[in-house]
């Protein structure tokens, strides 16, 4: 499922948005979710505020100290992503 601020009429960062994106995701279960997004303000603080690990892609910027992760290109979010369901314990 796709949610997008707009259509669900909760916006980014607020933890509104975050709770509804829970309630509908069967078997959601916040220490096993990660949030991959391009904006320090609203994917990355939103998803740190919730409680869940982020992913910032940010293709021409360094590191933020923000998100848990900072990738370049969808090889490096690929192999952390391979990485942190390994550490799942699935």
């Amino acid at each position: 499922t796709i949610f997008v601020s707009e259509d669900i009429g909760f916006q980014k960062p607020t933890r509104a948005y975050f709770e509804y994106v829970a309630a509908h995701v069967p078997s959601f279960d916040k220490r096993r979710a990660v949030i991959v997004g391009d904006s320090l303000s609203s994917d990355i603080a939103g998803g740190k505020n919730y409680g869940i690990i982020t992913i910032w892609y940010a293709p021409r910027k360094k590191e933020d100290g923000v998100a848990d992760y900072a990738v370049r290109d969808y090889k490096e979010l690929f192999d952390i992503l391979l990485n942190i369901y390994d550490n799942f314990n699935v």
